[in-house]
């Protein structure tokens, strides 16, 4: 067969075996340093690179093999932080580009409408985009992708990937590329986070009745959505399981739909308070909803005019203080995306 034959780059990579364990599947990721070879190896008919093992030939090598790294690798070399920020960026603009097609309304939210209105794109350690959604619009871009595809980036949720996907809001995703997250200690494509926003009830105690069963609803997904793999301890994990049984047999898709169907049932249009009951804030989301309703508003983030909400002065001074143009402190400056690696194969240059 034909083989496609170059020499590789210098620089920051990963290797990655993935292992058949019998039931189940083990990634095994080494971070390495991929150096010019030292000699040319012009008669072996393959791609080369030449690397050292990290943390040092010794130490790498032993952990490779009692992890049972296997001989077949895939290499992936890291992409730099304004690189990260580029591969969001395009998922942003292709979202954008579907909403305005189809007059599809979205605003910009969370720490991406503090970059928009503070630095006009980025906020400078931020990697990450969040947007939401009015309820009705979010589910018509629900039928407009339901091929799974915006452009050529990818839809994961829990209608269209349960497999591998168990959260109530949708994730669009650039899956030529693999990140590790410092935050989840996993590897997940660069993405975007598309939350819906629904109405509340006005009244403060039906309100609170309202939130106590979303927050269940969400604690459920999160506690049984954690692999028994990434417990703190094997016997905390068994003991989860023993104690939240019926939680963990239904699962945490059953949760994620129980707690889009409760956020359902005031609608963001008619309710004068709205909230997205799948972001990380509770209640402090809950807000007037002529916050968003009065009016339309447009800025620029990194170079893209995105809606925004029409008085999102008030909305982030609701959500963060009125001091949030302010910048933190440096220990609360955390990114979410450590490295990220383009995903080669045999028919790809390595970059």
């Amino acid at each position: 067969p034909a083989r496609l034959v170059f020499e590789g780059k210098a620089g920051s990579a990963v290797v990655i075996s993935l292992i058949d364990m019998g039931g189940r599947l083990r990634m095994i990721c080494q971070d390495i340093e991929c150096v010019k070879p030292i000699l040319p190896m012009p008669n072996l008919p393959v791609a080369r690179v030449m690397w050292r093992a990290m943390p040092n030939l010794t130490d790498g090598v032993e952990c490779w093999i009692t992890a049972g790294g296997a001989h077949h690798t895939g290499l992936f070399f890291d992409v730099s932080a304004e690189q990260m920020k580029d591969l969001c960026i395009d998922v942003l603009r292709a979202f954008v580009n579907l909403c305005e097609k189809h007059n599809l309304k979205y605003f910009l939210a969370g720490g991406t409408l503090i970059g928009a209105v503070r630095h006009q794109g980025f906020i400078p350690w931020d990697d990450d985009i969040d947007v939401s959604m009015p309820r009705a619009d979010f589910e018509k871009f629900q039928q407009l992708t339901a091929n799974g595809k915006v452009e050529h980036y990818s839809i994961r949720s829990i209608d269209l990937t349960p497999e591998i996907y168990c959260r109530p809001f949708i994730r669009l995703v650039n899956d030529q590329y693999i990140a590790q997250v410092n935050v989840e200690e996993k590897f997940i494509p660069p993405w975007i986070d598309i939350h819906a926003l629904d109405g509340l009830p006005t009244d403060l105690e039906e309100n609170e009745k309202h939130w106590s069963t979303a927050r269940y609803y969400k604690g459920w997904s999160k506690r049984t959505r954690t692999p028994m793999s990434e417990e703190k301890s094997f016997i905390r994990g068994i003991l989860k399981r023993i104690v939240y049984f019926p939680m963990y047999l239904r699962g945490p898709v059953y949760a994620a739909r129980k707690l889009i169907e409760h956020g359902k049932k005031y609608d963001f249009y008619d309710s004068e308070y709205i909230a997205s009951y799948c972001a990380g804030y509770g209640k402090r989301e809950r807000m007037p909803g002529w916050y968003f309703k009065d009016g339309e508003a447009k800025l620029y983030f990194e170079g893209i005019l995105c809606s925004v909400p029409p008085h999102y002065d008030l909305v982030l001074s609701h959500m963060y203080g009125k001091n949030y143009l302010t910048l933190p402190p440096e220990s609360k400056r955390k990114k979410h995306m450590v490295k990220v690696w383009k995903l080669t194969d045999k028919q790809e240059e390595l970059i």
